[in-house]
């Protein structure tokens, strides 16, 4: 099993997937998202995205599958040699949680690990106060789900996955995708 979470298309199950208002503030927030993006990166994206409900098990429920914690394995949101995900460019997620998340008593930890090159930039900073094992470890990212919280990474270089959920975790996910050409 690669994942257990559920999936609602925010544009495929309009009904399913909430209020009709906050669908909208939500679109419109992307949009302004996307505008900012295409400025900061200098790339051109698509008007249209890849937007999704995504909500983990906490292995705390009654029937079968709410007893298993939630997860996704580790993976690439985008791949040049898969037609559905090529396009993908911008990976975000937006945690829907409340803000008492307790990462050890909650899980559900996104981990994400930084090609080579955004390590050694990030790392730069603190080469100073680091030891050589250290600097190791900054090739992993670790982002606790907190309610709130906006995580954008470029799909096709982070490779990252969830760690099992102890409590029911929610985000929005989405992708903003390049402009055809």
């Amino acid at each position: 099993t690669t994942r257990i979470c559920d999936i609602c298309g925010i544009f495929d199950d309009a009904e399913a997937a909430g209020p009709s208002d906050a669908r909208d503030d939500l679109l419109e927030l992307m949009t302004d998202l996307r505008d900012l993006l295409q400025i900061d990166l200098g790339i051109r994206l698509s008007e249209s995205m890849e937007l999704q409900y995504l909500r983990y098990p906490g292995g705390d429920g009654s029937n079968e599958q709410e007893k298993k914690s939630g997860f996704y394995g580790r993976h690439f949101d985008s791949s040049p040699e898969d037609e559905s995900t090529c396009r993908r460019k911008v990976s975000l997620l937006l945690y829907l949680n409340d803000d008492t998340w307790d990462v050890k008593r909650d899980g559900g930890v996104l981990r994400a690990y930084l090609p080579r090159q955004q390590q050694q930039s990030k790392t730069a900073k603190k080469r100073k106060r680091q030891t050589d094992g250290d600097e190791e470890r900054g090739s992993i990212q670790n982002i606790a789900p907190t309610g709130g919280t906006l995580v954008l990474f470029d799909s096709a270089s982070v490779e990252h996955e969830v760690l099992p959920t102890h409590r029911e975790r929610w985000a929005v996910v989405g992708w903003f995708l390049l402009e055809e050409e």
